[in-house]
């Protein structure tokens, strides 16, 4: 058995230098996959809103604006600072009167989006 010549090593200017490369395109690639992601993002988005109204459409008025509500809270980080609509508001407000005990359930166990107390108590509809 012989033994092979070794090959002489690369010069640190050589490997530096491929490796600046081998760098820069991996960062092209990196943008390229990004804009795709933006791109994809934004058509994702369209897509979803108009079939999410197209299937919501058939709901009657007060289930549309439940629905709309839940989804417009599950896309935030925090229901905390929520604007609501002022008809959702009274919906809320006249199922707190006939039973406060379920409101608090419903908001409690998180079944439904519903406003604290005292965003009710806050709340001027009239």
């Amino acid at each position: 058995m012989r033994r092979q010549k070794q090959q002489p090593k690369p010069r640190f200017r050589q490997r530096a230098a491929s490796r600046s490369v081998q760098l820069f395109r991996t960062k092209r690639k990196l943008a390229r996959a990004q804009k795709n992601v933006e791109k994809l993002r934004v058509l994702n988005e369209s897509v979803a809103s108009t079939a999410f109204e197209q299937k919501n459409s058939g709901l009657p008025r007060k289930q549309r604006l439940a629905v709309r509500t839940c989804f417009k809270a599950a896309s935030r980080k925090s229901s905390r600072g929520m604007t609501y609509d002022k008809l959702w508001v009274l919906e809320c407000l006249l199922m707190r009167m006939k039973s406060p005990q379920l409101y608090e359930h419903i908001r409690r166990h998180q079944i439904t989006t519903l406003p604290s107390k005292s965003c009710l108590d806050k709340q001027r509809i009239f």
